[in-house]
């Protein structure tokens, strides 16, 4: 009996030791209102060391049809980002940061819902 409460204790303390406080992380959404010359990208940085083709795409590597900052942060606000601040600079404001926030427990999960161009040429690499 002494040996199965010991036990259960110990699986007690291993799950509250593996089991993380949540914490916010944070991604920031850019774009520039001349997005519709195909020149342009609405990029996302969630951290992530390189940032070389940071748009959304869809499972079979095609870009997203989000073609605004906006769209953007709606797409991620049904992953569970919420919406923290926005700044715009330029010439007539007309480029565009919003910054959005998540709520995790593993970095793991700030990816979770969504592809980035180069996580899926990444993960398709032959």
């Amino acid at each position: 009996m002494k040996r199965l409460i010991l036990a259960l204790v110990a699986l007690v303390c291993v799950g509250a030791v593996s089991a993380q406080e949540p914490y916010k992380v944070f991604c920031s959404i850019s774009g520039s209102s001349y997005l519709k010359s195909k020149t342009g990208h609405i990029d996302i940085n969630y951290g992530q060391e390189n940032t070389n083709k940071s748009w959304l795409v869809d499972e079979t590597g095609k870009e997203l049809e989000l073609n605004s900052v906006p769209a953007v942060a709606n797409y991620l606000s049904k992953l569970g980002w919420e919406f923290e601040d926005s700044s715009t600079w330029g010439e007539e404001g007309r480029h565009y940061v919003w910054i959005m926030s998540k709520m995790v427990t593993d970095d793991s999960q700030i990816t979770e819902g969504f592809t980035t161009a180069l996580m899926y040429q990444k993960a398709n690499k032959q």
